[in-house]
């Protein structure tokens, strides 16, 4: 087994996670994550990227096997859960005023609407009081 895959094994084992769980971490299926622990093939660039995102994994470890397992305790590791904290917050925000703009949005344009169908009524009106 290369060491990638005993790592990836080795990191599983440390959070008593099973395989299913680490698939669906990775973003794989559990067939794919066996293959990679059994090192049928070589663990996918994508499974890496997502259980980098959604785990604490030391991808320095990881690939040379130097240091802890896990982020926590690494240098600016504090920083970088704080900058995911505002930035999660902020995108929850910028969710919040998308659907207020769109609700302003769909309301401004009942009102021009409104204001279209009244400038009509007003026009047709003019026109019968001048027509012969």
């Amino acid at each position: 087994m290369n060491e990638l895959s005993k790592r990836i094994r080795r990191y599983r084992e440390i959070k008593d996670w099973s395989q299913k769980e680490m698939a669906r971490l990775g973003g794989v299926t559990q067939a794919s994550y066996s293959r990679y622990e059994n090192q049928d093939i070589p663990p996918s660039s994508t499974f890496i990227k997502n259980l980098a995102q959604h785990s604490d994994i030391n991808l320095v470890w990881l690939f040379t096997g130097v240091g802890g397992t896990t982020v926590e305790g690494i240098e600016g590791y504090e920083d970088i859960k704080e900058l995911k904290a505002e930035i999660h917050q902020q995108k929850e925000e910028n969710r919040q005023l998308k659907e207020k703009n769109t609700e302003l949005m769909r309301q401004l344009i009942e009102c021009l609407q409104e204001n279209n169908k009244l400038k009509s009524d007003f026009l047709e009106k003019i026109f019968k009081n001048f027509s012969p």
